[in-house]
């Protein structure tokens, strides 16, 4: 079965073919991850905490609730850890080895000396405090294409931001765009001023039920 109907692609950062082909091997997971469970098993683990979080948050949509939502999602179906929320006023493109720089006195002088600063919403570390992620959230009623005016003064779509970001940046070559509805996974592309990105339309997945394209499809690809 294809699982065109909820995803789609710019600038091909994956072939169709091959997320086709990773939501296919879904049936064939029998790699023990822990304590006895296959990865499909965590895989419908994640699916049902995921459930739960979306009912949750369309019960009671607010600007806070989605925040909460997003923050759910990244940290307890997709596993990041280590969420550091960036101050309104805008990050550099480089490395962040001790993200509480971000908010003392160096990062200060950094930006009154006139370095670049983008809008991120939030950065997520891999089983370290070393962000390795960079996460824009743009508003639930607006699109991850709809230009938005940031806190930085920046008049772009979420997706143009982060590709702004991502092609300044030597360090950071993944990222993620989500309204919490779609959820885009990007990859830095200097070579285009175009984003290059795959779009998930979760709250679609999860609206069907469709648990097994959240395995081959959310799960697996953003994980």
């Amino acid at each position: 079965m294809s699982i065109s109907r909820y995803c789609k692609h710019y600038n091909l950062l994956f072939s169709p073919d091959l997320v086709q082909r990773v939501y296919e091997r879904q049936a064939k997971y029998a790699v023990p991850v822990d304590k006895g469970l296959s990865v499909r098993d965590e895989a419908q683990r994640a699916y049902r905490i995921a459930r739960a979080a979306w009912h949750a948050w369309q019960a009671e949509a607010t600007d806070s609730t989605q925040r909460q939502y997003i923050r759910h999602i990244l940290e307890k179906v997709l596993g990041y850890s280590h969420l550091t929320e960036c101050p309104d006023r805008g990050i550099p493109p480089e490395e962040q080895k001790n993200t509480q720089n971000l908010f003392g006195p160096t990062f200060e002088t950094e930006a009154n000396a006139g370095v670049h600063l983008f809008p991120i919403s939030l950065l997520l570390g891999a089983g370290t405090n070393k962000p390795v992620l960079p996460v824009i959230i743009a508003p639930a009623d607006k699109t991850l294409d709809a230009k938005i005016r940031f806190s930085t003064g920046q008049h772009l779509s979420a997706t143009q931001m982060m590709q702004a970001f991502l092609n300044a940046s030597e360090y950071y070559t993944w990222a993620i765009v989500t309204n919490g509805s779609n959820w885009r996974l990007l990859r830095d592309n200097p070579a285009l001023s175009r984003p290059c990105y795959l779009d998930i339309d979760l709250d679609r997945l999860l609206d069907e039920e469709d648990s097994t394209a959240f395995d081959g499809l959310f799960w697996h690809m953003l994980h």
